[in-house]
């Protein structure tokens, strides 16, 4: 962290900005900065804070003693004469050479925004809305699912303040939803690395690890976490995904109802439990499960393929057992959710067949013959 020293070397620093403003007091100005950044250079502890001042003290004062037209001056770096547009030129590129030495130790990691604490009343309110705006932008595009989208809006941040731990997490989160692993554990290696009391950013680092199918390393990260991390729904969740990864269906369960129990009405913790229920083949309480989660979001795709595979699997169970209308049942539903499945269209009309009902079945089963293209009309046979 960048840090003046003490009270009076903030004090003379402060002094000699307001000095700026007034170009009456050129040379008078010139001499208090000199003098202030003598004063600083005994009492500041960064080398990155120091050459900061030297920046801020050699632009700004030959910015002030030139703003009268004409006057040139030799500075203690040099001669040094500016034109008025130069001068202009020079006072608008300050604040990002003044910016570019101290960004990358002034981010606050989880939230993008600027913090100018130790430079007291010096803000930059137009660059820190910009900043989190883009922040923000990010953080929409990785909920909404568009991960190539959030991955460039990280990667320019990640440009802008290499030193961020809060951009790198989430890079490394929407390089993970598009499986480029390797990076993503770059990523996320760096950002612990930086900020390395960031709990959570393991969080991230043991998805990778499942995804590299180092299942107990994972767990022993998420477990870790689990005695210090509040709130604990998203680890339980994440537990749970590592041991249905494991093939371990029955733990998986227990761990995502501790994590819905956090969040009762979470989809995707719902979408989980129903694929785990469906592993260990709870078919009832599976189909059940996914059906609230599809209820609380329609636009999960994913769920919904699932709800719509669980209730032809139901459908074929019913069927195996002759029971026709709990088979048209569950089939008629299947296809309210997938009405351009020439397949499932074709096996709703043998269901109503088996019932009798012949000239709906011939409509049903007519309609899906022409939905179903050569393949899958090579895999299908006269029944179900």
């Amino acid at each position: 962290m960048i840090v003046l020293a003490d009270e009076p070397s903030y004090f003379v620093f402060m002094q000699a900005k307001r000095c700026i403003a007034d170009t009456k007091k050129g040379v008078q100005c010139k001499k208090d900065a000199v003098d202030g950044f003598q004063f600083c250079r005994q009492h500041v502890k960064s080398k990155s804070t120091l050459a900061s001042l030297r920046r801020f003290f050699r632009k700004h004062i030959v910015a002030i003693v030139l703003a009268v037209p004409g006057i040139s001056l030799a500075f203690y770096y040099g001669n040094v004469t500016l034109t008025r547009d130069e001068l202009k030129t020079d006072l608008h590129n300050f604040r990002e050479d003044i910016i570019e030495s101290v960004r990358d130790e002034s981010v606050q990691p989880n939230n993008g925004t600027w913090d100018f604490q130790n430079f007291g009343t010096i803000t930059y309110p137009e660059l820190d809305a910009k900043l989190k705006k883009k922040h923000e932008l990010g953080l929409e595009a990785l909920e909404r699912g568009a991960m190539l989208e959030a991955e460039s809006i990280f990667r320019s941040l990640v440009d802008l303040m290499p030193k961020s731990g809060g951009f790198r997490i989430n890079l490394a989160s929407a390089l993970l939803a598009q499986k480029k692993i390797d990076e993503a554990d770059l990523q996320a290696e760096k950002a612990i690395a930086l900020e390395p009391k960031e709990q959570i950013y393991r969080a991230i680092k043991s998805m990778v690890l499942r995804e590299q199918g180092k299942f107990e390393e994972s767990k022993i990260i998420i477990r870790r976490l689990l005695t210090i991390a509040k709130p604990a729904h998203p680890l339980h969740f994440e537990l749970g995904t590592i041991l249905y990864d494991q093939d371990s269906a029955t733990a998986s369960i227990l761990e995502y109802k501790r994590a819905l129990e956090g969040e009762p009405k979470n989809p995707i913790y719902l979408h989980n439990l129903g694929l785990a229920y469906k592993k260990a083949d709870s078919i009832d309480q599976a189909l059940v499960v996914i059906e609230q989660a599809y209820d609380i979001d329609t636009t999960l795709s994913l769920t919904k393929e699932v709800l719509v595979s669980l209730l032809e699997y139901k459908g074929r169970i019913h069927w195996d057992r002759n029971e026709f209308d709990s088979t048209a049942f569950y089939w008629r539903r299947a296809m309210s959710l997938n009405p351009e499945s020439g397949r499932i269209e074709f096996n709703y009309g043998w269901a109503l067949a088996k019932l009798g009902r012949t000239n709906e079945a011939n409509l049903h089963i007519q309609i899906g013959l022409q939905r179903l293209d050569s393949a899958e009309l090579s895999q299908l046979s006269s029944k179900p």
